[in-house]
């Protein structure tokens, strides 16, 4: 897998390397987290005779978008949050149920907006693993995905994160 993530990486894949390594034999797919839809507009136009590549998502802001372009799925962190939106919005999008898949939509991006505020109170992607932290305590999933250095959630982050992921909900 390839994967394109410059706020990361420090480049951006231009789409003549993305295509050239999609021809490698040892490349099944590409994920793209530089939330830069026409790109990845043009890669899904441009792979779409390519059904055994997988042409992935990273952005959460842009699942239905690129769904709709032809993407194959995605590959998002808030996912742990609650996967059923995110499975919905996926089977919605694919069975044609436009409407059903615009509200996962809606529900997805305001999940992403809350987590965005929260760095602007607690900057540090601690803040993230231990909203998920939370979040999957609460699931029963697990208990602690937390190291020791990143110490205790907050209660403000503990409480908001409980809220969103009540608000993520099954519809």
């Amino acid at each position: 897998m390839v994967y394109d993530v410059p706020a990361f990486a420090g480049i951006k894949l231009d789409v003549e390397m993305v295509l050239r390594l999609a021809r490698h034999p040892n490349v099944v797919g590409f994920k793209d987290s530089s939330g830069d839809m026409a790109t990845f507009r043009r890669l899904a136009e441009m792979l779409s005779d390519r059904r055994e590549f997988y042409l992935l998502q990273g952005k959460e802001h842009l699942l239905l978008d690129s769904l709709s372009a032809g993407a194959s799925g995605f590959v998002v962190s808030l996912v742990h949050l609650d996967p059923r939106p995110f499975v919905g919005l996926l089977q919605a999008s694919r069975a044609g149920s436009d409407d059903k898949a615009r509200s996962l939509q809606t529900r997805i991006t305001a999940l992403m907006n809350w987590i965005v505020s929260t760095f602007g109170k607690r900057p540090g992607t601690s803040t993230l693993f231990h909203a998920l932290n939370v979040a999957l305590r609460e699931r029963g999933v697990c208990d602690n995905i937390l190291l020791a250095h990143e110490g205790e959630t907050p209660d403000w982050l503990r409480a908001e994160t409980l809220q969103a992921v009540r608000n993520l909900g099954p519809e």
